[in-house]
């Protein structure tokens, strides 16, 4: 039974059943009918001082509907939160019209708030180390890292590709402009790592990628959202990052928390070499003074009403140190 499908039908339950509680069950069933999508938003704790009942109602509550306690309970809605209902954005739209009606502005942006720290916990926590680990083994080994990322994954196998870049070299982010996707993996094979970022709903471009690279004999890093799921069966190393939240889109923030210690763990293996490659980049902006920042580019500027004395610099020169790397 889907989280969406068994949420709604605990829910029904729960509303029948109604006349046969406690005073106290009866509150904190009535808080979870008003307010189904704050069970996987807060804790329970949280979720029993909003109904004025002690924690350990919501797991007699729990108990009295057939679960070994809240937490599987729990999962329940936090599967249907997931999944916006039918996990169409549309869905969750109204989803996040109702939160915000019921919530106001501060309780909706608490919501956000409590929703990425669990999924911060869920993807950074328990063997997430080892599997961050073994997939920056690969990537140092690598002869070749092509990143893919479609559509909302986009901004993470974007930042994946430019930040690998700064660290190693032959990093490509393989985009679809001009329906070229498929020309970027044309070369792809042993030795080489294909990196792909995909969360439900799925993109097909990013899948047909992972397929055609695992097909060739290049090692397939996912970070997704599913360890069991389709996309995953393909890949080498899985990344599994958890997206709960009210938005319309799912969250991204543990995709790139995950992505950043990615990044940091692919640096450490390479050491020396690494830092070197960080450096010229950092000398190779400063040349083109890319960015608005340091003591010498600030007083190049001069302030309103002098500009007629503002720079001695000849044009078209592209002296002056500009700033990191990771500005902008």
């Amino acid at each position: 039974m889907s989280g969406a499908a068994g949420a709604d039908e605990v829910l029904q339950r729960i509303e029948a059943g109604m006349d046969g509680l406690s005073p106290q069950l009866r509150r904190a069933a009535r808080h979870l009918l008003d307010h189904p999508d704050r069970v996987p938003l807060v804790s329970m704790r949280r979720l029993a001082d909003e109904a004025g009942v002690t924690p350990a109602t919501f797991v007699r509550l729990a108990e009295k509907l057939g679960y070994a306690g809240f937490t599987e309970l729990g999962a329940l809605f936090r599967d249907r939160l997931a999944g916006g209902g039918d996990g169409r954005y549309a869905a969750r739209s109204r989803r996040l019209q109702r939160l915000g009606a019921g919530d106001g502005p501060a309780g909706l942006v608490a919501d956000f708030l409590a929703a990425d720290r669990a999924n911060l916990d869920r993807s950074l926590g328990g063997d997430a180390a080892p599997a961050l680990a073994a997939a920056a083994g690969a990537i140092v080994a690598a002869r070749r890292v092509v990143v893919v990322g479609q559509r909302k994954c986009h901004t993470l196998g974007f930042f994946l590709a430019y930040a690998l870049d700064l660290v190693r070299p032959a990093v490509e982010l393989a985009g679809d402009a001009a329906g070229l996707l498929p020309d970027r993996l044309r070369d792809l094979g042993a030795g080489d790592v294909l990196i792909a970022v995909t969360i439900t709903r799925y993109a097909r471009a990013t899948r047909d990628a992972v397929v055609f690279a695992a097909g060739a004999g290049a090692t397939v890093v996912v970070l997704t959202d599913d360890r069991d799921g389709a996309i995953a069966a393909y890949a080498d190393h899985v990344l599994v990052m958890a997206h709960d939240g009210p938005g319309i889109f799912r969250s991204l923030t543990s995709g790139l928390a995950l992505a950043q210690a990615l990044v940091g763990l692919v640096a450490v293996g390479i050491g020396a070499p690494a830092d070197d490659r960080v450096a010229r980049a950092e000398a190779h902006l400063d040349g083109f003074r890319t960015l608005l920042d340091g003591p010498a580019q600030r007083r190049s500027i001069a302030p309103r009403g002098s500009r007629k004395d503002r720079s001695t610099s000849k044009p078209g020169a592209i002296t002056g140190r500009q700033g990191g790397i990771d500005d902008g």
